[in-house]
């Protein structure tokens, strides 16, 4: 079956209305074709149930090209630079045995590390960094509070104190614009600072062992294995940019959905008890994570009436999935009270979100903090007019820019 529409899933146009762009998709069939930046063509799964099973298998959809006869096992551009292989060389572009070798590991480091104790200091931060914004003052957001606050936790968890912090932030606010050629080439200054960051992080740690997943990673060992400097750096940095680009947009995506669903809204906050309920569905609606990595299919299959041949490469579409009539009533409404709430918006299979708790975590303290102490602040500005970034596979505002009203409605 010949697929010719070809579906552009960085435009304003899906950003503002996905759920057309996802009908559009469905009635093409339950893949569809897609164009991607440095993967060219690939195709797209955008039914829930495919999705499951692809994420589920594999062995018939792996993560490593070399396994579905690709002769570039690399899945980075050849002219990317060393230092940019060695950060995303981590263990998302790995299957079995090597994938649960690296994963043991981290899960190891992780165990040292209570995720539930740390929601106490979420609260004084989310409450520092909102102290600092004044009653009835406009501002953006994202920049002044849903990335600062996930940015703050994420460095607290991995053990990097609030001076490095300093120097760590300013290294990565480059990464955060990642969205072609030009913009990764302009951001390996950023990247050579932050390796060198790391190891000399590593060595530190290695001396004089700290409460921080850093240290914890590097002391841990598991029947003779431990993590390589190379191994170190991509993890870390894995964890680092996942453990809060993502819990951004999910918190700045939840604040503008509240802010066009007002009866929900009143709703959440007369009922606090509703809040993790509602976070489910925050990022089922949102689904600010949209694509997963390529697999590649080692054996020619059929899927409906389109043949993929083995060496294909295909992605999930999380926010179709997530949205897929299929599977549940009403998925183009958004309902703080669904549940049972079954999303992809955390994968499944091996490969599922090791942040997974945290970022639920963060997104209830930080949307609580908000809306306790600014309940009745507005969107500033036309609606139909929001920036939308253009970083493939991301559902992300550029900006938000809020009215942070005292005064009573």
């Amino acid at each position: 079956m010949e697929h010719k529409t070809i579906f552009d899933i960085t435009s304003r146009g899906f950003h503002e209305n996905p759920g057309e762009t996802y009908r559009a998709m469905w009635k093409t069939g339950d893949i569809v074709r897609v164009r991607l930046p440095f993967i060219g063509q690939a195709w797209l799964a955008v039914r829930s149930d495919l999705c499951r099973e692809i994420l589920k298998d594999s062995e018939l959809y792996t993560r490593q090209p070399e396994r579905a006869g690709k002769k570039d096992s690399s899945q980075i551009p050849f002219w990317m630079p060393g230092v940019f292989r060695n950060m995303v060389h981590n263990m998302l572009m790995f299957d079995e045995p090597e994938h649960r070798r690296l994963r043991r590991l981290v899960e190891g480091a992780l165990a040292r590390r209570n995720v539930s104790g740390l929601r106490a200091g979420m609260e004084d931060t989310a409450d520092a960094l909102l102290g600092k914004l004044g009653g009835n003052s406009t501002v953006d957001i994202i920049e002044a509070y849903t990335r600062e606050l996930p940015m703050s936790v994420i460095c607290e968890f991995l053990g990097i104190g609030r001076e490095e912090m300093r120097r760590v932030k300013s290294m990565a606010m480059g990464l955060t614009k990642l969205s072609g050629a030009y913009s990764i080439l302009s951001a390996m200054p950023s990247l050579y600072r932050l390796r060198s960051f790391l190891w000399e992080k590593f060595e530190q740690v290695r001396q004089s062992p700290e409460n921080g997943l850093i240290s914890h990673l590097v002391e841990i060992e598991e029947e003779g294995d431990r993590l390589s400097r190379e191994e170190l750096t991509s993890m870390v940095f894995m964890l680092f940019t996942a453990g809060h680009e993502t819990t951004t947009h999910l918190l700045t995506g939840s604040i503008l959905a509240l802010l066009d669903h007002p009866e929900q809204k009143r709703a959440l906050l007369g009922d606090w008890s509703q809040l993790p309920v509602a976070v489910e569905e925050f990022l089922r609606f949102v689904s600010p994570v949209q694509l997963t990595k390529p697999r590649f299919v080692t054996a020619d299959t059929e899927i409906g009436s389109t043949r993929l041949k083995r060496g294909d490469a295909i992605m999930v579409h999380i926010g179709a999935a997530n949205w897929d009539p299929r599977v549940r009533e009403n998925p183009f409404e958004m309902d703080i009270t669904r549940s049972p709430n079954y999303h992809l918006s955390f994968a499944t299979g091996i490969h599922s979100c090791l942040g997974q708790q945290l970022a639920r975590i963060e997104a209830q303290v930080g949307l609580k903090a908000l809306f306790t102490r600014f309940p009745n602040l507005e969107l500033h500005g036309d609606r139909a007019k929001l920036e939308w970034t253009k970083r493939l596979g991301m559902h992300s505002l550029a900006r938000l820019q809020l009215r942070l009203n005292d005064r009573e409605l």
